[in-house]
Formats: structure tokens, C-alpha cells, sequence
């Protein structure tokens, strides 16, 4: 993921794309979760073959917020946090680290400007096809274009 500030042919992102995008900065760019992760493993979608822990985007959705002229959108989304085999320790306390990082965090968006971003929900359960413990992170986010 890119923190640009633009796509590549100079058209602004999309609220979606420049939340994600500062989020996977904010968390790659912190050395504790890296040590916990065993490096940046921060994806966009699950990946094949990879052991250990790490963090998966979870889909989003995004609602029309706007106030008058100004154009605000409602975000909500997931972040899993997969465990090693053996409990969901390791994803509990990274997903802290997760939690400490985002909660009413002030990220730079492209484009845009991040009015909130809030954790509201935190989840612990047992992936039935690998047995795996999963901590999955809710997130609401309300996001303003900025003006030209």
C-alpha cells in the first residue's frame, strides 16, 4: 500500500483507499508491532503460506455523511489479528498494540482528513478450518474531503 498522496495517473483517492492507506502506515511504521509480528505483516488480503501472526484487512463499508457543502463519509471496518498455533495470546496482545495505535488516532489522509477513528468492537474466536485463534478489530472512521 501506498501513502501517496494521489493515484498514479494524479486523481485523488478514494476515502477507502486513503484510510487504508494510513492505517497500514500507521502500523507498519511502529517498531513494537513489527517485533510482535515478526516484521511489517500487515495485508490486504489473508496470504498463502504464511505462518505465524500477522494482520488482515476485513472488508469495509462507507455511508454518506455529508453535512451541507461539507462531504463527510462514514467508514466501518476489520482488522484480524491470526494467532500462532497454541491460543490467541500473541493476537490479544498485539491486537492492544493495534488498539493503542488507532484509537482516536489523527492519521494523514490523501486528499482527505480523518474528522474520527475509533476501535468499537474486539472479538476473540477460533478459525474452524485452520483452528487458529483470531482477534478481529472493529473500526468506525468518519473522514471530510478537504477542500481543493
Amino acid at each position: 500500500m501506498s501513502g501517496a498522496g494521489n493515484g498514479g495517473d494524479g486523481a485523488i483517492l478514494s476515502p477507502v483507499l486513503a484510510l487504508r492507506a494510513a492505517v497500514h502506515a500507521a502500523l507498519a511504521a511502529d517498531a513494537p508491532l513489527a517485533a510482535m509480528l515478526g516484521g511489517a505483516r500487515i495485508y490486504d488480503a489473508a496470504p498463502r503460506g504464511v505462518a505465524g501472526l500477522y494482520v488482515v484487512f476485513d472488508g469495509a463499508v462507507a455511508r454518506d455523511r455529508s453535512a451541507g457543502a461539507l462531504r463527510r463519509e462514514g467508514h466501518e471496518f476489520g482488522l484480524t489479528i491470526w494467532s500462532r498455533p497454541g491460543g490467541p495470546r500473541p493476537a490479544l496482545e498485539a491486537a492492544t498494540r493495534i488498539r493503542t495505535l488507532l484509537d482516536d488516532a489523527d492519521l494523514p489522509l490523501a486528499g482527505h482528513r480523518l474528522a474520527l477513528l475509533r476501535v468499537t468492537r474486539e472479538d476473540v474466536r477460533r478459525d474452524p478450518h485452520s483452528g487458529l485463534s483470531q482477534v478481529r478489530l472493529m473500526l468506525a472512521a468518519i473522514t471530510e474531503n478537504q477542500a481543493p
